[in-house]
């Protein structure tokens, strides 16, 4: 397959390049990643200046790469209209750190994959567990998983043009991958303080609070790998159809 890969952490991640390695041996690759961490840019892309691509090259990856000074969707567009075309799938990753639950919204990694598949191609966001005690993310792990659910699900993924949010936890509690639904709400606390001599509000940590079985994030806090089906679509149907018996 023909597979364009793109993140949020940057060009130099080593998710991403990780990857770019491991699934070239079978596919034909081209990374296009934004030229610095760009973690937490949601969907945003770049609209009043001018987007500047500067290819690149690394040690043991032999396809074409692209560093990009915008957005995580700004290089799906940009890879997919002018970079690479012919794309059959495109994956947004490895991203260090889980993106379940809300944090989907925010997340450039799932959001890159979101971007691909409006244009109406198959893609996959793919993140790993950081662990903050360890500073550690098991990229190893994570794109061994990666390849071999390519190779299990890739050519129906294409098929059907799926959108999927792949997570691998640091260590698994076994091969299985569960498939569920995305997860609750994770809310942070913030204070007040004091940075660099200016008063700033500053994150201090998740609230703890429930979580919903059958979840991504349920599964991941018992260490398996969870995979999402997701759509863009956020019309809410049920409140659509209250609408039209009020104004109709």
């Amino acid at each position: 397959m023909k597979i364009l890969l793109v993140n949020d952490d940057g060009i130099d991640s080593q998710g991403i390049l990780d990857l770019g390695i491991a699934l070239q041996k079978e596919h034909e690759i081209t990374i296009v990643a934004p030229d610095k961490e760009r973690s937490g840019s949601s969907h945003s892309i770049t609209i009043y200046e001018n987007l500047v691509m500067e290819p690149r090259e690394f040690n043991d990856f032999s396809g074409k790469a692209w560093s990009i000074n915008g957005t995580p969707a700004d290089c799906t567009r940009v890879g997919l209209e002018y970079l690479s075309k012919g794309v059959d799938l495109v994956i947004s990753g490895i991203n260090r750190g889980y993106n379940a639950g809300i944090d989907t919204l925010y997340s450039g990694t799932v959001s890159a994959a979101l971007e691909a598949h409006i244009y109406g191609k198959a893609a996959m966001a793919v993140s790993a567990e950081y662990l903050h005690d360890k500073e550690e993310t098991n990229y190893l792990l994570a794109v061994e998983e990666t390849v071999k659910l390519v190779q299990r699900l890739g050519s129906r993924m294409v098929q059907e043009r799926m959108l999927l949010n792949f997570n691998i936890p640091y260590a698994l509690t076994s091969g299985e991958i569960k498939v569920c639904s995305v997860g609750d709400p994770v809310f942070y606390k913030y204070f007040v303080g004091e940075e660099e001599g200016q008063e700033a509000l500053i994150a201090k940590g998740r609230i703890e609070r429930k979580l919903t079985s059958d979840t991504d994030r349920y599964y991941l806090e018992r260490g398996y790998m969870t995979l999402s089906p997701m759509e863009y679509n956020f019309t809410d149907r049920e409140a659509l159809k209250d609408l039209h018996r009020i104004f109709f």
